[in-house]
């Protein structure tokens, strides 16, 4: 081949490999291409894939509740926080339920549903639901509705916090608190209720006296002193609901204190109510007075006789508590273990309403005549006094089991109880009387006189200095009353001790609060005589007091 036919070829041969080596550089070009396609593609992949990873994580160790639910209540999606608010072991139990079952009934998921509509958002929205177990759950929500282009719901999406134990602390403070201002009340209407029975019991002693040789009218008068006498108990029941009884606190065991109490109850209970012991034999002792845990444990079991009229199990528990557990009750509770007191019967149960009003004063589930609505006020003021707490556990038709806790206390020791001692009662001394009731004086300067003193009379506290200060010479013993108009019984006192540091005196009240008394102990004054008071008591601890200064001064 030669010539243009060699030329022609040649330039065919360079033409070839050019196409060739451009097809080939062409492709690698889009293979490059395609490869960093790819490469972007699998990069995209991936943050979506890790984004997915950290949404479920996220979604999963969230500590509130997050959930996406159908406006038919169908739970679509939720997290295990979510589960565990209801008292569901797993994520997979949860979707064989639907959310309008959490609500108390079916008319509060409607008006749910209806609010998210209306509102399209719901922020920290409160409701009252039902955890799986059926227990009242108190629920913090935040809500966003979804909707489609028409404006109708087609999902639920929200998160949950679980407020049942801030709900149940802000509903004891707010029990602590109406308790705090109905016991102010009743310590008052006692301190009134007192001065009339003292003057019904005086005067009726006096009548009982005189009426000795006429049979009808001293059975009359022992009447009224009986009846009088109740009063006083029932007085005293409400100064304890509104802690102010005055309190012996000593070293108690509650094994003994119970023990007595079955004996008490054993037999006097229908034959048809078994009663059963379960008592720890190492229970360490509580510090608190007997004759009070006596009274609340009594009123326990006396509610559950009533709770099983055609008989039943009354079951008594003791046993110790750590401090660990009690604290995890109670916060405010004290570092040491406690007692624990159950009452358990089988009787009737209580719903949750009857609950809630279980320890208000006058409430009481018993016909009228049966029940004054005293009792577990009552309990739930002794129990408050000696620091400890109760729970109340009930279901209609599953009994009721009551628990209380009581801080223990080492010191093993109880102290010799002081036998009193009778005096004569008659004398010639001169007492000043210091009492702003005028039934009261007029009763108290009657019995007095009749047993040989002299009387000098005040009617407020400032009357009490001036009398004082006119006839300090001749003046034995003061009697007064701590609540007198214009000036204290305890600030006319603090004046008398000006003019007299020896004086002596003897208060009279319903009650005494502990700081009041403390401080009247530490001025000297060691005296103290309760109302409702017999004449012949308040006689016989003024013979007391004037035979000890008679010792003291010779």
């Amino acid at each position: 081949m030669s010539g243009p036919s060699l030329d022609i070829y040649l330039l065919f041969i360079i033409a070839t490999g050019v196409l060739f080596f451009l097809g080939i550089t062409i492709i690698v070009i889009i293979l490059r291409s395609q490869q960093k396609l790819l490469q972007a593609e699998r990069d995209r992949l991936q943050v979506i894939q890790e984004s997915e990873a950290k949404y479920r994580r996220f979604f999963e160790e969230d500590l509130t509740g997050d959930f996406i639910i159908s406006p038919s209540g169908n739970i679509l999606s939720c997290n295990p926080a979510f589960a565990f608010i209801f008292g569901f072991s797993s994520v997979e139990e949860v979707y064989h339920f639907n959310y309008s079952s959490f609500f108390p009934d079916p008319s509060k998921y409607k008006s749910f549903l209806k609010l998210v509509e209306t509102r399209k958002k719901l922020e920290y929205h409160e409701v009252e639901l039902r955890r799986r177990d059926g227990k009242p759950l108190f629920i913090i929500e935040n809500i966003i509705g979804e909707f489609d282009e028409e404006g109708n719901l087609i999902e639920i999406r929200g998160y949950i916090f679980d407020n049942t134990e801030r709900k149940h602390l802000e509903q004891q403070l707010l029990q602590a608190q109406k308790m705090q201002s109905i016991g102010t009340l009743a310590g008052g209407i006692a301190h009134d209720f007192n001065n009339i029975l003292s003057i019904i019991m005086g005067h009726s002693s006096l009548l009982e006296a005189d009426t000795i040789n006429v049979p009808h009218l001293h059975a009359s008068a022992e009447a009224i002193s009986k009846a009088a006498e109740r009063g006083a108990q029932l007085v005293d029941q409400i100064l304890t609901f509104a802690r102010k009884a005055d309190i012996v606190f000593e070293s108690v065991n509650v094994n003994t204190v119970i023990e007595e109490l079955y004996q008490l109850i054993s037999g006097t209970f229908p034959k048809t109510i078994i009663v059963i012991l379960k008592l720890s034999p190492h229970l360490p002792r509580i510090r608190g007075d007997q004759n009070q845990l006596h009274q609340a444990f009594l009123n326990i079991c006396v509610n559950a006789r009533d709770a099983m009229p055609e008989g039943g199990t009354l079951t008594i528990y003791t046993g110790i508590v750590s401090t660990q557990k009690i604290k995890a009750k109670y916060p405010d509770a004290r570092d040491c273990e406690y007692v624990k007191i159950s009452f358990s019967d089988t009787g009737i149960g209580m719903d949750e309403n009857t609950r809630k009003q279980l320890f208000e004063p006058f409430f009481t589930t018993k016909v009228r005549g049966r029940g004054t609505g005293l009792g577990l006020a009552v309990v739930y003021g002794i129990v408050s006094s000696h620091y400890g707490y109760v729970e109340v556990e009930s279901e209609p038709g599953k009994g009721t089991t009551f628990h209380f806790y009581f801080p223990s206390y080492k010191e093993k020791s109880i102290p010799d109880r002081v036998e009193h001692i009778q005096h004569p009662i008659k004398g010639n001394e001169t007492i000043l009387v210091v009492e702003d009731e005028d039934m009261l004086v007029d009763l108290l300067s009657t019995v007095f006189r009749a047993n040989g003193y002299n009387i000098l009379i005040a009617r407020d506290g400032k009357e009490a200095v001036q009398v004082y200060q006119e006839h300090q010479d001749k003046i034995d013993l003061v009697f007064t009353d701590s609540g007198l108009p214009k000036m204290s019984g305890w600030e006319a006192f603090l004046e008398i001790q000006k003019i007299n540091p020896d004086v002596h005196v003897v208060f009279a009240s319903g009650f005494f609060e502990p700081n009041q008394k403390k401080m009247l102990q530490e001025h000297g004054v060691t005296d103290f005589v309760y109302k409702p008071y017999s004449p012949q008591s308040v006689v016989q601890k003024i013979r007391e007091v004037l035979d000890r200064i008679a010792k003291e001064t010779h």
